[in-house]
C-alpha cells in the first residue's frame, strides 16, 4: 500500500515562518539588552560626572578662600577647565585637542561675564578678613556647580540612546547656545545674577 505524500511543502513553509519568527524575537531581545545596557551605561556616566563636578566645586570653593583679593580667579579657571576635561572622558568623548580648547573657551566664555563680575564685588570683599574669604568660595562653589551641571544637560542632551555615544553638534557655537540656555536657566545662578 502506498500512501500519498501530502502538505510537506506546508510543513516546512510553517517552519520557516516559526524559524524567521523565532529570529525576529531574538533581534528584539537582544536590542532590548542592549538598549538597558546603553542607559544603564548612560547613568554611570551621569554618576561619575555629579561626581566629577562636587569634587571641582570642592576644588574651586577652596581656591575661592584664598584671602589674597583677585587671586582666586586665576586658581579656578583651570578647576573648571578640567572638570569639563573629565566629564568628556566620563561620557567616552575623545575629542581633538583643539576642539577641545575652543569648547572650553566657549562655555568658559558664557559664564566669563557672572564670573568677571562676582570675581569684582568677592575681591573687593576679600578686604575686610573672613567675610570676603567665605563670600568668594561660595560664589566660585555655585559657579563651578552651575557650569557642570550645565554641561552635564548638554552631555545628556546630544546622548544618542541607540548607539551609547554622545554627538555633539559640529559647530561649537552650537554647542554653547545650548550651554548657555542650561546655565542661566538653574536656579542657583538666576540667583547669582539678581
Amino acid at each position: 500500500m502506498e500512501v500519498p505524500i501530502e502538505g510537506l511543502e506546508e510543513l516546512v513553509d510553517e517552519t520557516k515562518k516559526c524559524l524567521i519568527e523565532a529570529k525576529k524575537n531574538k533581534q528584539n531581545h537582544f536590542l532590548l539588552i542592549q538598549k538597558a545596557n546603553i542607559q544603564a551605561r548612560k547613568q554611570a556616566m551621569i554618576d561619575e560626572s555629579k561626581t566629577i563636578i562636587h569634587v571641582a566645586s570642592g576644588a574651586a570653593g577652596a581656591a575661592g578662600l584664598i584671602p589674597i583679593p583677585f587671586s582666586d580667579a586665576l586658581a579656578i579657571a583651570p578647576i573648571q577647565a578640567g572638570m569639563i576635561y573629565k566629564m568628556n572622558d566620563a561620557f567616552g568623548m575623545d575629542l581633538d585637542k583643539s576642539v577641545a580648547a575652543s569648547l572650553i573657551t566657549g562655555l568658559l566664555g558664557v559664564t566669563a561675564v557672572a564670573q568677571v563680575g562676582r570675581t569684582l564685588v568677592n575681591g573687593f570683599l576679600k578686604f575686610i578678613p573672613v567675610v570676603g574669604s567665605v563670600a568668594g568660595g561660595t560664589t566660585a562653589v555655585i559657579i563651578t556647580e552651575g557650569i557642570g551641571f550645565a554641561y552635564l544637560k548638554v552631555l545628556e542632551k546630544c546622548f544618542n540612546d541607540e548607539t551609547g555615544e554622545v554627538n555633539l553638534p559640529d559647530e561649537v557655537g552650537m554647542i554653547t547656545s545650548l550651554f548657555k540656555e542650561n546655565y542661566l536657566n538653574l536656579d542657583t545662578i538666576k540667583k547669582l545674577t539678581q
